[in-house]
């Protein structure tokens, strides 16, 4: 078995060193990066983009051996512009299953989204994927896309069946997940009523 893991890189209430990308406010993040690989089985760690000037966006990236890279899930977030204070992405793979993880903290109210998907050991196909999101199953099948609003404390969400780019490149650097999540809201405003609807 070999195994080959890559750290994730954060930007979280500081400033890009580079100064390519826009200087970061307090409690805004970019965060990604990261990544887990194990006999052919890779996953990456949560890309997020948390800003004041739009809807936070999250992503995670999973491929099975001999298949391309999917998008695991999509997240918008409303109503946390500017507020997090605090974060964590995880991921890990043994070359038979493979999870990762999202801990998301706004003012008390908190958000773990945590996906894993597991592999029939005959033919190392994708036999299961699970995604929760604060203790509850959410049904894949349904879609991967959630919008998800903070109201007071609490963390609500509506599941969403828009189709996602194939055969995604995973984001490197800070400005890749900048832009990448940029080109997201966009193109979901264009493509899904309830996006539009949800991000008014």
């Amino acid at each position: 078995m070999s195994t080959k893991t890559v750290a994730s890189f954060a930007v979280f209430l500081a400033v890009c060193a580079l100064g390519a990308l826009p200087q970061l406010r307090a409690d805004e993040i970019v965060s990604g990066g990261g990544s887990s690989e194990s006999d052919g089985f890779w996953i990456s760690t949560p890309s997020i983009r948390s800003r004041q000037d739009g809807p936070g966006v999250a992503f995670g990236l999973v491929q099975p051996p001999g298949s391309p890279k999917g998008y695991s899930y999509l997240l918008l977030i409303k109503g946390i512009e500017g507020k997090p204070s605090g974060y964590s992405g995880t991921c890990t793979t043994d070359g038979r299953a493979a999870s990762s993880s999202l801990q998301l903290d706004v003012g008390g109210a908190k958000l773990q989204l945590v996906y894993r998907m597991e592999l029939d050991p005959k033919n190392r196909k994708a036999a299961s994927e699970t995604l929760t999101v604060n203790g509850k199953a959410v049904d894949l099948a349904k879609g991967r896309v959630l919008l998800i609003s903070l109201a007071g404390k609490d963390f609500a969400w509506l599941q969403e069946a828009v189709e996602l780019p194939r055969m995604p490149t995973a984001p490197r650097t800070v400005e890749e997940i900048e832009a990448l999540a940029k080109e997201h809201v966009k193109r979901l405003r264009q493509e899904s009523k309830a996006v539009r609807a949800f991000l008014k």
